[in-house]
């Protein structure tokens, strides 16, 4: 059995694949370990994504749960509430709705009436999304861009004001 951690062995080159590859690679270095569940293998790409990657204690530390709390999460069919789960979603600057479909919790958000005819709407999904073709790095630039381009308008959707005509 290897010395590192599974953790440690998950690190390498994890920012470069997508979960189902890193999932691949790290099963075959798991036998005979407990594995995660589906939702687990996400959260632990999630964490290796960062720069630098998150262990399981900084993860419990910004979410304010205890580090076997989050090991239950990644191993066992254990989901966090939905309040955690939006602390998960900011602890690793991610999209809500994106935690909250991973954990089933809910179907994918879809494009509401209107923003569909818009192309650049579907192209910004593209660019933001789980398969994101975006480097980790820049993404995170870009929806800091699109945050500050949409929160001065968020005010009309916290009114539930919609245009006519």
């Amino acid at each position: 059995m290897s010395t590192t951690s599974f953790y440690e062995r998950s690190l390498a080159g994890a920012a470069a694949e997508p979960v189902r590859s890193f999932r691949a690679r790290m099963e075959s270095q798991v036998s005979g370990e407990r594995q995660p569940t589906d939702f687990g293998w996400w959260v632990l790409k999630q964490m290796a994504d960062r720069n630098p990657p998150m262990s399981q204690a900084d993860l419990a530390r910004r979410v304010r749960v205890s580090q076997s709390t989050v090991s239950r999460w990644i191993y066992d069919p254990i989901r966090p509430d939905t309040d955690k789960l939006a602390q998960l979603a900011d602890a690793l600057d991610l999209d809500r709705g994106e935690v909250l479909t991973r954990a089933g919790h809910g179907r994918p958000a879809t494009v509401t009436e209107g923003a569909s005819t818009d192309p650049r709407l579907a192209k910004l999904a593209i660019l933001l999304g789980h398969n994101s073709p975006i480097p980790e790095s820049e993404l995170a630039v870009l929806r800091s861009v699109v945050d500050g381009v949409i929160a001065p308008y968020e005010k009309y959707l916290a009114a539930g004001i919609r245009r006519t005509g």
